[in-house]
């Protein structure tokens, strides 16, 4: 099976957006943020020891580390809409082919075949079919490459069938 995919940046928004809250690294980011505000709220602005100031520390803390968690995602994620660029094959043109050994795709700056057992995981959210060959490298395929609902839902149970089958 074969697909020509047109991929913008509104799509490596979207697949960002979505990835977001899935990556386990941001969850890490963010407990972090939350331990060293807490901690420094406690001991250098001297929170009082009691219910109510750990109580006040935690949640001062919470909003902190989602505030510190919210810019940094958003810069992390403006500087990948300013790097994505046709000529290193993020944006434009994708063609994609399901393979016998796995999922070949060639775009005016590169071509490649991601094996079977060399992807990570398959998705579907609602606007695109998302192959995760690392935590951080992905192919996004929108769902406006394909012609009918129908050619959209076969591309994506035969890639997950052929990706379950080798792993």
């Amino acid at each position: 099976m074969k697909v020509t995919a047109i991929v913008g940046r509104r799509d490596v928004l979207r697949l960002n957006a979505y990835l977001a809250p899935r990556q386990q690294s941001n969850w890490i980011l963010f407990g972090i943020l939350w331990a060293f505000i807490f901690i420094v709220m406690m001991f250098y602005f001297k929170f009082p020891l009691n219910l109510r100031g750990i109580g006040t520390g935690l949640a001062s803390a919470f909003g902190g580390a989602v505030g510190g968690t919210a810019i940094g995602l958003t810069i992390q994620i403006v500087q990948i809409l300013v790097a994505s660029r046709k000529r290193n094959g993020i944006l434009g043109e994708h063609h994609y082919e399901i393979q016998k050994d796995g999922l070949f795709e060639r775009t005016e700056a590169n071509e490649g075949l991601a094996k079977w057992s060399g992807i990570e995981r398959i998705l579907k959210p609602k606007r695109f079919i998302v192959i995760g060959i690392t935590g951080f490298l992905f192919h996004i395929i929108p769902r406006s490459a394909f012609k009918t609902e129908q050619e959209f839902e076969q591309f994506f149970m035969e890639l997950r069938a052929r990706w379950q089958k080798a792993v």
